[in-house]
Formats: C-alpha cells, sequence, structure tokens
C-alpha cells in the first residue's frame, strides 16, 4: 500500500491516487500513484481539487447554485444508486451491504446510508452526533464559500480555504472542527447526502413523502445495536422529538440547509390533546441560520452527524 501520493479529486466526488506529470490550461495529466504504465489526461473542468504527496493543494472546482429553500425528501428510498455516485474508486469492502447495515471495517464504523449496486462501496453516517453550532460568531453573516450540494467533502475544502485567507481557526467552525476530530475521511454532509440520509431513514416506507415517528426509531434502534446515539431526543427530560441535522451547504444571508422533521397540524394536536403520541409528519430539506442556538446537550434540538465515503 502506498504511504504518500497525489490524489485528484473530481467534479463528481470521485477520488483517483496518482502522479502527477502536468498540470496545463485545460488537462491534467497523470500517471498511476506508483508511477507505472502510461500518461492518462483528464480535462481540467472535471477536476475540482489536487492534493499532492507533500499536503499542498490546487483548487479549480466551480461552485454550484443552491436551489429552492425548502426540498422534500422522496418517500420511496432506492436499494441502491449508480456506482459512479459513490466512492467507487475506494478500495471495496469486504462484502456487500445494505443501507442500515453497520458497518465496521479499518478502523471506520458508522451506518450504512446509501450504496452502490454491488453493495461495495457507498456512504456511511457517524454513529455519534454534534449538538455545535456550524458558525461560532453568532453575528456573522458571511458566506465561506461552502456552496456545494452534492459533496461535503469539498464544502469542507472551501471551508478550509476561508479559515487560511481570512485568519480565522476551525474554533469558529465548531461542527466542522468535531468532524475533523473523528478522523480522516469523515466530513459534514452537503444537502444533498442530507437527502439520501432522510431516505435511509424512511425505509421506502411509507407515502406523498410521509414519515412517522416508528421508523426513525426503527433506524435509531440499527444506530444504538452500534453503540451509537439517537435520532430522537429521547434523554431524561427531553422531547423526544427528532434531533435536526445540519449539512455543510450554506446559502445567502447567514443561513444554511438542515434535516427537519416538519410534523403534522393533526398529529401536533393530538399530542397536544391526549400526550405522547406517534409523530407524523416530513422529514424536509429547510433553510436555517447557521449561528442558531442549537439547544445544547440537554435541550438537544440538533444532533448534526459526519459521514464517509467507502
Amino acid at each position: 500500500m502506498l504511504n504518500a501520493q497525489d490524489v485528484i479529486l473530481k467534479t463528481n466526488g470521485d477520488e483517483i491516487q496518482a502522479k502527477i506529470e502536468e498540470v496545463g490550461t485545460g488537462e491534467v495529466k497523470y500517471k498511476k500513484a506508483d508511477g507505472s504504465g502510461p500518461v492518462y489526461t483528464i480535462l481540467k473542468s472535471d477536476v475540482f481539487m489536487i492534493t499532492y504527496e507533500n499536503g499542498a493543494k490546487d483548487v479549480f472546482g466551480r461552485k454550484q447554485t443552491p436551489v429552492a429553500a425548502t426540498t422534500a425528501v422522496p418517500a420511496a428510498a432506492p436499494t441502491s444508486v449508480p456506482q459512479a455516485e459513490v466512492a467507487s474508486d475506494l478500495p471495496p469492502a469486504s462484502k456487500a451491504y445494505k443501507i442500515g447495515d453497520i458497518y465496521k471495517e479499518n478502523g471506520v464504523t458508522g451506518i450504512v446510508v446509501k450504496i452502490s449496486d454491488d453493495g461495495r462501496h457507498g456512504l456511511i453516517m457517524s454513529l455519534d452526533l454534534s449538538t455545535d453550532r456550524w458558525l461560532k460568531d453568532k453575528d456573522a453573516k458571511f458566506e465561506t464559500g461552502a456552496l456545494f450540494e452534492d459533496d461535503g467533502a469539498k464544502n469542507m475544502v472551501a471551508i478550509e480555504q476561508y479559515i487560511n485567507t481570512n485568519s480565522k481557526s476551525w474554533d469558529d467552525f465548531p461542527l466542522f472542527a468535531w468532524a475533523r476530530n473523528l478522523g480522516a475521511g469523515w466530513y459534514i454532509p452537503a444537502k444533498d447526502e442530507l437527502v439520501s440520509v432522510g431516505e435511509a431513514i424512511n425505509g421506502g416506507k411509507g407515502d406523498s413523502q410521509t414519515y412517522s415517528e416508528s421508523t426513525i426509531k426503527a433506524f435509531s434502534k440499527k444506530i444504538k445495536s452500534g453503540k451509537g446515539k439517537s435520532l430522537l431526543a429521547d434523554g431524561f427530560g427531553q422531547t423526544g422529538g427528532f434531533r435536526q441535522m445540519f449539512s455543510s451547504t450554506e446559502a445567502e444571508g447567514g443561513m444554511m440547509y438542515s434535516l427537519m422533521l416538519m410534523e403534522n397540524a393533526g398529529s401536533a394536536l393530538t399530542g397536544a390533546l391526549i400526550g405522547k403520541t406517534a409523530k407524523k409528519g416530513k422529514l424536509n430539506i429547510q433553510l436555517w441560520n447557521k449561528t442558531m442556538f442549537t439547544g445544547g446537550g440537554f435541550v438537544a434540538m440538533v444532533g448534526s452527524r459526519a459521514v464517509h465515503k467507502f
């Protein structure tokens, strides 16, 4: 196994372990990571970033424009996704996984939320959670350039660039600092990756994008089987509601995208009249203030997660 090599991160999220030969005006030329074989060529427009073996980085990626403020998570979760959409350039897993399985390989543990056709590549979500804010400065309205909707790893790079060029630190971005501390490869999911999380939680059950507390509890049970923390704020003195998850994708005006359970009016009214009942509603992607109070560990309004490709 190679200890150091250049890494090409494509705009679609794929990674190529390589030895860079030349970075031209319109093309990047490279060889296999061990320097063997022919010289390959890739269009520079298809490259988001190159990380060289000495740690230096060149970023060429184009930012994606955020879309509407509210995007409902589709109710019917697909059983697989095209392999090009997941980390197909990484070594395959030792076995085929299904959504909801606990993944535990090479020191990395999480719950599977997205898979390739063969089940040996995909995306896992952390078993642990964070109640940290997206941004520490409650008065800040600036944009970092973390506008990518497809891959949160790109947003982590954008924030790192912002930190380096604006005399900031990771302490200014507590949620992202938490993800980095989980280890290499972990990052806060982008907007579209949170949609995949919602689909995994739903498990393809229900209709018209309807979700119930029962499906969330079922997925939480799987997380707890791996000694993780529940999706619900179900500790002593807590509300029992779905813990909101922050994405790494920001929008204008100090906002970012977040996964929330929007409870049906009838469900909320019934709960108020007769006491706690199974909540029903929709898991939606909503705009949320980046500096909003998260409730901390006790109130537990927020329980953001990190993701990792395999």
